[in-house]
């Protein structure tokens, strides 16, 4: 899972500044994930002075013009564009923001989330208005999780390459932990994300093929919803 913060301001009629000073992300235990400047892989801003400030935002160190500020001395009406990876959370249902906020204006921080870095959607918007305000921004994303897997006959395939046998260029059949029937475990692990992916020209090993070419005439796509 992605999450994107888009960073904007008002900026007062004196020298103002607006520090996002520190991020904390929960997945849905409620247990506070293990972040670093490694887990920000795009960041778009021409703000002065931020890059080497980064971590700071992970570790709950305060310092003031951690990254990225707005100052209208130095960039009146910059926006700062984050992406954070979560190494594979698949949900998550806080964001703990903390600012500090120098003069008058505000500070503004849209959040969107994406299970691929791709398509992201739109969650909400934070608003920092005073100093040093901490802002716990709680709803649970994504919303929901859409999963697919084929059924032919009595068995359930994934797509996903691992199960693809290149030796008889057949998927194989799955193995659910909960027996006839997948369960939500079977669902996370085998499942994959696009039904439109089937008709997608894919190449696993040497071969190149469309996987709904692998199947036999008669399956059936399943589609789960979580939340």
């Amino acid at each position: 899972m992605y999450i994107k913060l888009v960073i904007s301001g008002d900026l007062g009629s004196g020298v103002f500044e607006c520090a996002l000073t520190e991020i904390d992300i929960y997945d849905t235990t409620n247990t506070k994930l293990t972040l670093s400047s490694t887990n920000v892989i795009q960041s778009t801003y021409t703000i002065n002075n931020t890059a080497t400030y980064i971590n700071n935002l992970f570790n709950g160190i305060f310092t003031k013009k951690t990254t990225p500020y707005y100052d209208n001395y130095y960039n009146s009406g910059n926006s700062v564009t984050m992406i954070i990876n979560l190494n594979g959370i698949a949900a998550i249902n806080k964001i703990v923001l903390e600012s500090y906020c120098y003069a008058e204006g505000a500070k503004y921080v849209d959040i969107y989330y994406s299970l691929d870095n791709i398509t992201y959607i739109y969650s909400g918007k934070v608003t920092f208005t005073t100093t040093l305000q901490v802002i716990n921004y709680i709803q649970t994303m994504p919303v929901s999780i859409i999963k697919y897997l084929i059924k032919q006959s009595n068995s359930y395939y994934s797509i996903k390459p691992a199960y693809y046998d290149i030796n008889t260029h057949i998927f194989i059949p799955l193995t659910l932990s909960s027996g006839l029937v997948p369960n939500k475990a079977d669902i996370e692990l085998f499942g994959f994300d696009d039904a439109s992916s089937l008709t997608t020209l894919t190449t696993i090993g040497t071969e190149t093929f469309r996987p709904v070419d692998k199947l036999l005439s008669n399956f059936q796509i399943k589609k789960y919803k979580s939340k």
